[in-house]
């Protein structure tokens, strides 16, 4: 008598998961298709972008889950990056310099908790990325408060 209430225990038991596994399939049918155009929406900065006074290309990379950007194109294409807080760094060029920093996906056509790099003034400010449209990404750079910032769009180039 023990061995089969033991036995209906269990019966009981792997009929309850079952029903809440198909409960949780039919409530999520498109789970891995949602998480496949999460990735994708979150891949759609990369690419080559020109900033709004068109004197430079980023091309935005990702990296370890991570967004970045570094400068492939400028009109002053010999231009050290003599303002930066960093000694070491002033001699080297700004083509092929990383830029954007740390972005993260926000679910919402936002990257944010990153940081952007002025090399016309040598300072860093916190950063977040908006797309706007596929071809068109507003680039938001503050210090402290989000209000402080100023916002530059980017449009998508080859």
């Amino acid at each position: 008598m023990k061995k089969l209430l033991i036995l209906c225990t269990i019966l009981l038991w792997m009929g309850a998961l079952q029903a809440q596994n198909m409960a949780n399939a039919s409530a999520y049918p498109n789970a891995p298709e949602e998480r496949l155009n999460t990735i994708k929406a979150a891949d759609a900065i990369i690419g080559k972008w020109l900033t709004n006074d068109k004197s430079v290309k980023v091309h935005i990379f990702k990296h370890k889950g991570k967004y970045y950007g570094k400068l492939v194109w400028g009109q002053e294409k010999n231009r050290k990056d003599t303002l930066n807080p960093d000694e070491k760094l002033r001699s080297r060029y700004l083509l092929n310099a990383v830029i954007l920093h740390n972005f993260v996906y926000d679910n919402d056509g936002t990257w944010s908790d990153g940081t952007i790099y002025d090399p016309k003034s040598g300072k860093t400010y916190s950063s977040y990325l908006s797309l706007q449209t596929r071809n068109t990404l507003e680039v938001r750079g503050y210090m402290g408060i989000n209000i402080l910032g100023k916002t530059s769009t980017w449009s998508r180039t080859k």
